[in-house]
């Protein structure tokens, strides 16, 4: 992306809140993989799964609905002089009424909400990437064997 490229808000991943994009984790594919996740859970119900005001509501609605971050994530989040004296509050992370599955699961049959899971894990590193996409089960019978 060109330098100051900042995606829209409700589709910056939790690594990319954390360090804006390009100071300590950078830009590559696994914020494109949750951007998609981002967009399959827009295009089920119309509405934004993270529609943060700023990078901290961002991370907080994360959090609530996924859980909390990377040790990684906030050591880098701590270094940020920005986020100084900032801190989340530990009952505020992964409230059960606010998960995928419960705001999802009576419109995401389960091979979607499996796929959206791996797509908006915290850790980029165990995001699915593309080719793991396309070994995942909600493709399956789509995706021809060459």
């Amino acid at each position: 992306p060109p330098p100051g490229f900042l995606p829209a808000q409700p589709f910056r991943s939790s690594d990319g809140t954390v360090d804006g994009y390009g100071t300590r984790a950078g830009y590559g594919q696994p914020v494109d993989m949750w951007a998609v996740g981002c967009l399959l859970c827009e295009l089920s119900d119309g509405d934004p799964v993270f529609p943060g005001e700023n990078d901290l509501d961002q991370l907080r609605l994360i959090q609530r609905t996924i859980g909390a971050l990377t040790p990684g994530q906030m050591m880098v989040f701590s270094l940020n002089p920005n986020n100084a004296g900032v801190f989340f509050d530990t009952e505020d992370v992964k409230v059960a009424e606010e998960s995928i599955d419960a705001r999802y699961g009576n419109v995401l049959q389960t091979h979607a909400l499996d796929f959206v899971a791996g797509l908006l894990q915290l850790n980029p590193k165990l995001r699915l990437t593309g080719d793991r996409c396309l070994e995942h089960a909600y493709f399956e019978g789509l995706v021809g064997g060459d």
